[in-house]
């Protein structure tokens, strides 16, 4: 009796009990957002600033022209950072926010969908902790443009929620509900193109199956064959998967012809046969990603991802029956556990969209992962369930063997977590563990050239590394035109020696040009040849030779105007600061105002450009019209030079007090810049602060330095003191 009472003692606890069920869901979610926490201080990355910083849909709150379809055309996930940029601007924080609450979101909906079908709440549980803590998750979480796969998901298992609570209760308001969360989820992301097919295939492997009609009509583990199964669930519901499946065509077309969201030309290793073969590695090389996420890399354009040389290959033979194999246990398993079938297909049935079947351009990328990941949760789910039916030593085994994998993943994606927080830290990990990664070698050179003015070594290496990247895509534009624009930032810092400035600035646009032969609507080789004709000009108009001069100063204005005709995105704007520049340099004030007004439209916050567009309205005597620009080009920029600027539009403005108070700030932050004090001393005396007047021009007397401004400081000072000196005697 004692032995039945502990072997009863030792059957596993189930947490039915409602109260149980929202104390776990605030476990995972609370599990979920700490686990992602230290992502929140990341920055943007590459993908980020042209979708955010450089969007004016997002920049500009053009909500309407969110809708309408362009090229990268997802309108879900552009509305979402436009709502971001309303409530935070361009700081990072807030995206970062969203990303982290929603991937702990999509962590509830899978507990909620797995605890529905599975009808147990502990596998569940355990199942979507390993969902939430899989270290290949931060490529999605961490990286805001990965936010795209955060919201597929989450529509996805909406959907699916609804869908499998329509089955149950037969109300078509959640059909309905169901299919417009497909809808948004393709408007997020593509690859839910996939998910009529995955309600079909949950509805003949595992929703037909609980129906009571079914029970009754198949004895237990003799239910239909697995591919009767699908059968019999297409006739019974002929109409919805036939109008299920127009939609996915539909969305195909969309995303393959009017969206064209591959830029992909021709066949990964040059012939379908490469390309299908590939195709079997990529899916090895994710499925083998399930258990052993190792190595982690940020991105996988070059030479980094092993092309398929066809079935000849061993390896691509190897992954071919890997692939089989899979499939195989997916329908062999479906007589025994039809949820494990459903979980693995669904694994599979995420990954075609990026397996190249239609090949695109971008060969893999760890975030790819994200919503397949989901389905190898059913699995574990009803795996788990099915263990948890004895309290034998293999069940025992698998409960620690979870807690252990939950605790190793965790502690691996939070370390992976640390290095996407910045762009030096993840590109210096993906070229250390991806040597040929093109996006590695040019975006790392991009950052050691920019931070390498005053260390020659670095300097070399940011121009090999980017050279690098230029021969490993050589038809890609970003390399050549990077190359360039360091050859021209060398030439332009070479002015000792005009000889030497001219050759690095005629290398540097050869190199711009032949980027913009593969890319002939870059904004940044555009504006950047302009920005080499320009030097050039200026270069000939110092040896005398104004008509060239001339003729490569009007070279450059057309190479703006073009770089601002070629795109919609705030980048292209820039050129508008340089076009302000060449009308600045040649005397044109009125020209150069309006092109610095339509560039701070873009870039509010950009200091040199309230800076420049302030000086410039200061020296045609706008003084008034100056002050804002110059107050912003302060706050943004707290140099002398803009904070001397404001406080002299303020004085001339009649503005006293506050061209006071500014050159009071200016000497607090630079208080060796005694000049100051003079202009200071003739502003109180305007306001009629005659002894604080008189003070300024004493300390500037002591302390300055021109000699002009002393003389002038002393007869100020000596004509204040004979006016004092005439209103003491009486009249």
């Amino acid at each position: 009796m004692a032995k039945r009472e502990r072997k009863a003692r030792r059957q596993p606890v189930q947490f039915d009990s409602p109260a149980l069920i929202w104390v776990a869901c605030l476990c995972l979610y609370t599990f979920a957002f700490l686990l992602f926490a230290n992502t929140l201080n990341g920055e943007f990355l590459f993908d980020d600033r042209p979708l955010i910083l450089q969007n004016p849909q997002v920049t500009e709150q053009l909500y309407s022209d969110i809708v309408v379809p362009t090229r990268g055309y997802r309108p879900v996930r552009t509305l979402t950072y436009a709502i971001n940029y309303a409530l935070g601007g361009e700081d990072p924080w807030g995206y970062h926010l969203f990303n982290v609450a929603l991937h702990a979101l999509n962590g509830l909906l899978l507990f909620f969908l797995l605890r529905m079908w599975t009808g147990s709440v502990w596998p569940s549980f355990c199942a979507t902790a390993l969902f939430l803590a899989h270290p290949a998750q931060t490529a999605a979480v961490a990286y805001i443009s990965g936010r795209k796969d955060l919201l597929a998901l989450f529509f996805v298992l909406a959907g699916l929620l609804l869908y499998s609570r329509f089955r149950e209760t037969g109300r078509h308001w959640r059909l309905a509900a169901s299919l417009f969360l497909f809808l948004m989820g393709f408007f997020s992301k593509e690859v839910v193109i996939v998910f009529p097919a995955l309600l079909m295939m949950a509805d003949a492997l595992h929703l037909e199956l609980r129906r009571p009609q079914a029970s009754q009509q198949e004895p237990a583990g003799q239910g239909p064959t697995f591919l009767r199964a699908f059968w019999q669930a297409a006739r019974r519901h002929p109409l919805l998967y036939s109008a299920a499946a127009l939609a996915a065509l539909a969305g195909l077309y969309h995303a393959t012809f009017v969206m064209r969201a591959s830029r992909m030309v021709g066949l990964w290793g040059g012939s379908w046969e490469t390309n299908l073969g590939t195709s079997f590695k990529l899916f090895a090389h994710y499925a083998k990603m399930i258990l052993w996420p190792f190595p982690l890399i940020a991105d996988y354009k070059g030479d980094v991802f092993p092309i398929s040389g066809g079935f000849s290959e061993p390896m691509t033979l190897v992954a071919l029956l890997a692939a089989a194999a899979y499939l195989g246990l997916a329908v062999w398993v479906y007589r025994k556990a039809p949820l494990i079938s459903l979980g693995l297909l669904w694994f599979a049935l995420f990954l075609l969209p990026v397996l190249h079947l239609i090949p695109f351009h971008e060969v893999a990328a760890d975030h790819f992962l994200y919503v397949p990941l989901a389905g190898i949760a059913v699995a574990v789910a009803e795996l788990l369930r099915l263990l948890a039916k004895s309290d034998s030593f293999p069940t025992r085994a698998a409960w620690a063997a979870v807690a252990v994998l939950v605790a190793a993943s965790s502690v691996f994606a939070y370390q992976r977590n640390e290095t996407w927080n910045d762009a030096t830290r993840l590109w210096e990990d993906t070229l250390a563990k991806a040597p040929q990664s093109f996006r590695a070698n040019v975006n790392l050179g991009r950052i050691y050239f920019e931070s390498s003015a005053s260390d020659p070594v670095k300097r070399r290496q940011a121009l090999e590394m980017t050279r690098k990247a230029t021969q490993l895509e050589p038809e890609e534009a970003t390399a050549l035109v990077n190359l360039g624009s360091m050859y021209f930032e060398i030439g332009s810092k070479s002015a000792q020696d005009p000889q030497r400035q001219e050759d690095w600035i005629t290398s540097g646009l050869d190199l711009l040009k032949r980027g913009l032969q593969h890319d002939p609507s870059s904004p940044s080789a555009l504006s950047n040849i302009g920005n080499c004709y320009k030097s050039l000009s200026l270069l000939h108009r110092q040896r005398g030779q104004v008509e060239e001069a001339e003729r490569l100063w009007n070279m450059a204005k057309d190479y703006y105007e073009r770089a601002l005709q070629s795109d919609a995105r705030r980048e292209t704007r820039a050129a508008h600061y340089n076009l302000a520049v060449l009308h600045q340099d040649v005397g044109n004030q009125q020209e150069a105002i309006q092109q610095l007004r339509l560039f701070l439209k873009a870039w509010p916050r950009h200091a040199d450009g309230n800076a420049r567009l302030g000086t410039i309205l200061l020296s045609v005597g706008r003084s008034q019209e100056a002050i804002p620009y110059l107050q912003r080009a302060v706050r943004y920029k707290p140099v002398q030079e803009n904070m001397l600027y404001l406080a002299e539009a303020q004085q001339r403005s009649g503005r006293l007090q506050d061209a006071a108070e500014t050159y009071l700030s200016t000497l607090q932050r630079y208080p060796h810049l005694k000049d100051i004090y003079f202009n200071l001393a003739q502003v109180l005396y305007l306001q009629g602060n005659i002894q604080e007047s008189k003070r300024a021009f004493q300390i500037y007397l002591r302390d300055g330095q021109n000699p002009t401004l002393l003389e002038n400081a002393r007869q100020a000072l000596q004509q204040l003191e004979e006016k004092e000196v005439q209103q003491d005697v009486p009249g």
